[in-house]
């Protein structure tokens, strides 16, 4: 096999805790719990450098590099939701055998097979994310690190069996001297076979045919020594059975064990070859093995993330803003933990959560303390989207039993050491999550220091979340705006935790109802609460009235938010049938104007076959009949509509207020505008307001009602504007003699005719076309009205029919 050189090797993919990541204290990331996600991060890996990547993962301080690995794991998380999670077999570690290699050892089978998997795997996924689909550029920048050597590994693999032992194939040399050993050792054990059922049969304890020291024995009885002449190779434990190698065969064995000597030879040569080709790839393998074992470690946290349902969020910024957040090991054990709000809200750099024992406030501030943690490591977290977190340079917990008895710390004392080492790394970049603070001292003075400790970190302008029993801290909120008050949940009626927490509400301790839950007696209970000072009753009282309240609010903004999604539900049933009608009132209106023109259509090509009949034939007779002809066809286009129905007549008598039936949408509404020049209203229809025909309304029974409009007629025109009794020759209309004046105003239609007029008379037109159509025929009147008094037009008189009759005018220039 030819050996395949080393290509140059690029920087591995370095793994996230070497970037730009300060040494989180031990005690922190213990009492989180992120010690204990990276255990099972690395649990999920396929790979021993995945693995050990992932329990070296540590939070990261830069946000650029925490984007990076986000957007890494993006793509791995997306691949994972595709079904196509990246294609990692399962290797073993490979670091001591390539070591081994590079020193000029020779490997055994097992460790070339180990090498040749490492080399398989790490190509296969390189080849998977180089061969396009959109697969994510940032984990193809990974795999471009990688060489491809799979066809090395691939004929390294098929040298060998599956029992991991090298194929005859390997070598010609190889083939040749196996098949000679299996010559020999047929033959041998054909010969003994032979000889044990036939004259040494009698001598033998029985006729079978074995192997000591590699060469073919008979167990012969042992007083039958002498009978069977030959080598003894072995004795059985009695004594009474000895291996004993036939004389006559001792030759052929010795030419049996000489091949089979040759055949390890040419063994250990192609081992040392496949052991030299694996020296000089030793560095690209490294390389690709850097590069699995990040991808490896992105396929795990992308696994982790799906099986708690997480995401990624932005870090960096000044909001402190986890929506609907569960602890990440209590999301991965299952049942699902409670979603809870945890949030800073500005100004506030505390937060403050008190509440009852066992209700859930550690939970809360393990579940934001972890958050950021995993966050600052490029991990997704269960929480909602809208969540944000700042980027933290230190992260400082100070979590349970701080008690160091091998430096004769106490408790007490042991917390105090950890709230000093909190206080002087103080900075606006740190967060700082203290669990009971100052809780086991004295309580009056503990108080005073808590708060006095809580001021100072946030001097420093440090972000603080506490738990606390303190009536003194509950009260903090209210004096200082620096810090905000959050409570958890208790269910007075079951007397048992809801875990849930609640923004801006102190809570109550409820230490004797809970002592009265834990079957303390009665009588000491009672004992307790006369013990109370009246002050701290009153306090009592308050907070419950707090809590009260919110409880109000909250079922009040519910009520809100079902109302908003009802208005929302009906807003689009109502915009869907607005489209609709509006769509089948088009399609009408499309139909009726389809009809028209093929009416038009029909109508010039009578007229046109008419004239052309006159011009072929100009005698009298024909004239008069193709008179009456037009005569007819006129009459037929402008005749007037049949009457409308004494419903309809009423129904196009509308006033803006009108109750008014929509005919398409069998609803009814109120006409807020009418437009009489297009014959539509604009009516409204509960959040929505539809423009619709007259037709496609009629006004609602037992309204006052309204005198009929008058129908607008048109007076024939005066002598002086119909043409001369000589005739002259007819204009030709044409684009650019004819203004369209439909749907213009009538001031904005003659301000267009007296300008279009004097175009035309400068340019020594002799005529122009006003298309104004018939409508209602206010326009039409307007128009010629205005030609009766244009200093522009000598006559004007109505279009011909075949160039738009009475819905033209033709206008002669002077």
């Amino acid at each position: 096999m030819p050996a395949t050189p080393a290509p140059p090797i690029p920087p591995t993919c370095a793994p996230p805790s070497s970037l730009g990541s300060m040494p989180f204290d031990r005690a922190t990331l213990e009492s989180l719990g992120f010690d204990e996600i990276a255990s099972r991060l690395a649990a999920l890996c396929r790979t021993p450098g995945g693995a050990a990547e992932a329990r070296a993962l540590r939070p990261l301080t830069d946000p650029v590099q925490i984007e990076r690995e986000q957007q890494r794991l993006r793509e791995a998380l997306a691949l994972e939701n595709q079904g196509l999670s990246l294609p990692i077999e399962p290797i073993e570690e490979v670091g001591a055998d390539l070591e081994r290699a590079e020193k000029g050892g020779t490997l055994a089978p097992a460790a070339v097979l180990r090498v040749a998997r490492a080399m398989t795997a790490s190509s296969a996924v390189r080849r998977f994310l180089l061969s396009g689909g959109g697969r994510g550029e940032a984990l193809a920048e990974i795999a471009r690190r990688a060489r491809d050597l799979f066809a090395l590994g691939e004929d390294l693999s098929q040298a060998f069996d599956s029992q991991g032992a090298l194929r005859d194939s390997a070598s010609p040399e190889l083939y040749q001297l196996r098949q000679e050993s299996r010559r020999l050792a047929d033959r041998i054990r054909g010969r003994l076979e032979n000889l044990a059922r036939g004259p040494l049969a009698h001598h033998l304890m029985e006729p079978i045919v074995t192997l000591r020291q590699e060469r073919f024995v008979l167990p012969v009885r042992a007083e039958a020594r002498a009978a069977v002449p030959g080598i003894v190779h072995d004795v059985s434990g009695s004594g009474a059975t000895l291996f004993v190698e036939p004389a006559e065969l001792v030759e052929e064995g010795n030419r049996l064990t000489i091949a089979r000597s040759a055949a390890l030879d040419e063994e250990q040569r192609i081992l040392s070859d496949y052991t030299r080709e694996i020296a000089e790839n030793a560095e690209a393998l490294r390389a690709n093995l850097a590069a699995l074992s990040c991808l490896d470690r992105l396929r795990a946290a992308a696994v982790m993330a799906v099986r708690f349902d997480g995401i990624l969020i932005p870090v960096g910024g000044d909001e402190f803003e986890l929506r609907a957040a569960r602890h990440p090991l209590m999301a991965l054990d299952g049942p699902a933990p409670v979603a809870n709000d945890i949030r800073l809200p500005p100004p506030a750099r505390g937060l403050l959560i008190t509440g009852p024992n066992a209700g859930g406030k550690t939970v809360a501030l393990k579940t934001a303390g972890l958050c950021v943690l995993l966050a600052q490591a490029g991990l997704a977290i269960p929480a909602a989207p809208g969540s944000r977190l700042p980027c933290f340079a230190r992260v400082s917990a100070i979590i349970g039993d701080e008690q160091d008895l091998r430096r004769g710390l106490s408790t007490f004392s042991a917390h105090l050491e950890r709230l000093r080492e909190a206080w002087e790394c103080a900075a606006p970049e740190t967060l700082a999550l203290i669990d009971e603070i100052a809780a086991d001292t004295e309580p009056r003075h503990g108080a005073a220091l808590a708060r006095a400790v809580c001021e100072a970190l946030v001097d420093r302008g440090a972000r603080l979340i506490a738990t606390t029993h303190f009536e003194e801290l509950k009260a903090l909120p209210a004096e200082d705006g620096r810090f905000a008050n959050a409570s958890v949940g208790f269910d007075l009626d079951r007397l048992a935790p809801t875990f849930s927490l609640h923004p801006d509400v102190p809570g109550r301790s409820l230490t004797l109802p809970i002592a009265r839950r834990h079957g303390i007696a009665g009588p000491i209970v009672a004992r307790a609460e006369s013990l109370l000072r009246q002050e701290e009753h009153r306090l009592d009282e308050l907070l419950a009235s707090l809590e009260a309240e919110r409880a109000a609010l909250l079922q009040t903004r519910r009520e809100l938010q079902e109302a908003r999604q009802r208005v929302a539900l009906e807003e689009q049933r109502l915009f869907a049938q607005r489209a609709e009608a509006e769509e089948s009132l088009r399609r009408q209106a499309e139909r009726e104007r389809s009809r028209a023109l093929a009416e038009i259509r029909r109508a010039r090509e009578e007229a046109a076959s008419l004239l052309e009949s006159l011009r072929r034939e100009p005698s009298l007779a024909r004239a008069s009949q193709a008179g009456k002809a037009l005569k007819a066809m006129e009459d037929s286009v402008s005749a007037p509509a049949p009457a409308a129905s004494p419903a309809a007549a009423e129904a196009v008598d509308f006033r803006c207020g009108d109750r008014v039936a929509v005919l398409p949408l069998q609803r009814t509404g109120e006409v807020t505008a009418i437009d009489e020049r297009t014959g539509m209203l604009s009516v409204k229809l509960g959040a929505m307001t539809m423009r619709l025909p007259f037709e496609q309304v009629r006004r609602e029974p037992g309204q006052p009602a309204r005198p009929k409009r008058e129908t607008a007629s048109l007076a024939p025109l005066p002598a002086s504007s119909r043409p001369p009794a000589g005739g002259e020759p007819e204009p030709l209309r044409h684009a650019d003699n004819t203004l369209d004046l439909r749907g213009l105003r009538v001031d904005e239609a003659l301000a267009a005719v007296e300008a279009f007029l004097d175009r035309l008379y400068g340019a020594g037109e002799a005529a122009a076309f006003l298309l104004h159509g018939h409508g209602t025929g206010a326009l039409k009147s307007a128009v010629r009205d205005y030609l009766r008094r244009s200093p522009y037009a000598a006559r004007f008189e109505p279009a011909a029919l075949d160039q738009g009759g009475d819905g033209v005018t033709v206008v002669r220039l002077r």
